[in-house]
């Protein structure tokens, strides 16, 4: 059997294994990129001086959750940001693949148009977070 034919045959017999393998890798990749997740969040107008932002953030690693917080960026309609606020939700550390619910009241101020979430760790660096495909951007209510 010359080279050719042995390059052949290798590849023929192993191409099925190979895809397999390729497959399960990426499969579990998908659900492994996110540190977190931020689910069922709900903005609302709570009364004339004041809103809210609730929601659900959920550990997506086989490790604890700790030394984080959610932080709320609010930006007016030219894009500038008005005011930024941080909170710790109500459960921390975050159990292995276990979640933890979080509030975040704000008050009202002139030319707030929406705003963004953002999970950070102690030292201000943005975690990976999947969103369920949404966006983290958020129109004020009114």
């Amino acid at each position: 059997m010359d080279t050719q034919e042995f390059k052949k045959r290798v590849l023929r017999d192993n191409v099925f294994p190979f895809l397999i393998l390729f497959f399960l890798l990426t499969s579990i990749a998908v659900g492994e990129d996110y540190i977190a997740q931020l689910k069922n969040v709900v903005v609302l107008k709570v009364s004339d001086e004041q809103f809210q932002i609730k929601g659900e953030i959920v550990n997506n690693t086989d490790k604890e959750l700790k030394r984080f917080s959610i932080k709320c960026i609010i930006y007016n309609p030219s894009g500038e940001v008005v005011e930024e606020d941080q909170i710790l939700p109500f459960v921390i550390p975050i159990p292995p693949r276990g979640s933890s619910p979080f509030l975040l009241p704000i008050r009202y101020k002139p030319n707030m148009e929406k705003f963004t979430l953002q999970v950070i760790n102690l030292v201000g660096k943005e975690l990976s977070v999947h969103t369920g495909g949404k966006p983290l951007e958020f129109s004020v209510p009114r």
